[in-house]
């Protein structure tokens, strides 16, 4: 049995690559032949027309893909180029790059103020800063207090140390006020786009551009150093301003009343000095010698003397 259908393989092989001899020999060659023009009719031109597609179909997605690729390296230069012009509209040239001193600078003048011995107070912490403030002053009222004392010829110490409060108070102001004018000028410094600044003199002075950067850092430095130290100072000098206004209304008040000298010679003073009653005579005596120091003022001249008598001359 095996070998009949192997017989009957090799015939119809021999069949397909011949034709001709299986319709002469009639042994199904009909039915071959038409399975034959199936497939050169039908089943070829399928698969050809696949083949086709599929090609067309990889040509297609590789010139999408390459569209694709150009559009993005497009893209990419088109952005790139887009933040080296604004890199070029944003960047200005640093301090150094222009030639501006490095004192003139406003970070290194902030620098150099709070190393300062006296200029630095205001960026001290607050006790520190109260300490300082209430040694100097005291120092200045320790200063001042015997030049005080040499303006009264009486025993006054209200007087005195009044008049040395108000010396104190008043050099603590000036000295305040030139603290403020130095913060201010570096704040403002600080705060501003453009920074004037001089080489070598007031004949080459120039202006320099902050580059954004640099003027977003410099705000942020006057926000957090030296507007602080700028509103301490402006308290400091309110608060002793008011000190030193109470201080020059309450020297009236203490201050003892000396008798005007030019009263020693009105003829009304005259006749109480040659007045007959002797009380009358040493009052008048102790008004004059108040009001004159050591000896009245009548006394200076010859007829005032006389018409006094020469008493107490």
């Amino acid at each position: 049995m095996r070998g009949v259908c192997v017989c009957a393989m090799v015939v119809m092989g021999t069949a397909l690559s011949r034709p001709g001899v299986v319709s002469r020999r009639g042994v199904g060659g009909g039915r071959i032949q038409a399975i034959q023009h199936n497939y050169q009719t039908v089943r070829k031109p399928i698969a050809l027309q696949r083949r086709l597609s599929m090609r067309a179909e990889g040509e297609q997605n590789e010139e999408i893909s390459e569209n694709f690729r150009k559009r993005v390296q497009r893209m990419n230069q088109e952005r790139l180029s887009d933040e080296l012009d604004d890199k070029d509209k944003n960047t200005l040239p640093s301090a150094d790059e222009v030639g501006v001193p490095s004192s003139q600078q406003p970070t290194t003048e902030l620098a150099n103020a709070k190393k300062g011995w006296l200029f630095n107070w205001p960026s001290l912490p607050l006790p520190q800063y109260a300490l300082r403030i209430g040694g100097f002053y005291l120092v200045l009222g320790l200063v001042a207090f015997p030049f005080a004392q040499s303006g009264f010829d009486d025993n006054n110490l209200k007087a005195e140390l009044v008049s040395s409060n108000m010396v104190a108070l008043g050099i603590l102001e000036f000295i305040l006020l030139r603290l403020f004018i130095t913060w201010d000028y570096i704040g403002q410094r600080l705060l501003s786009d453009r920074v004037e600044y001089e080489q070598t003199g007031w004949a080459d002075g120039d202006f320099w551009e902050k580059p954004p950067q640099v003027l977003a850092r410099d705000r942020l430095i006057h926000s957090e150093e030296v507007q602080p130290a700028i509103e301490r100072i402006q308290q400091t000098l309110l608060a002793f301003a008011v000190a030193l206004f109470v201080s020059a209304s309450s020297f009236n008040s203490v201050r003892i009343e000396t008798e005007d000298p030019r009263v020693t010679i009105r003829p009304s003073f005259l006749q109480q000095l040659t007045a007959v009653d002797e009380e009358t005579r040493e009052q008048a005596m102790a008004k004059a010698m108040r009001a004159a120091g050591e000896k009245p003022a009548y006394c200076l001249d010859d007829y005032y003397r006389a018409r006094a008598g020469g008493l107490g001359c």
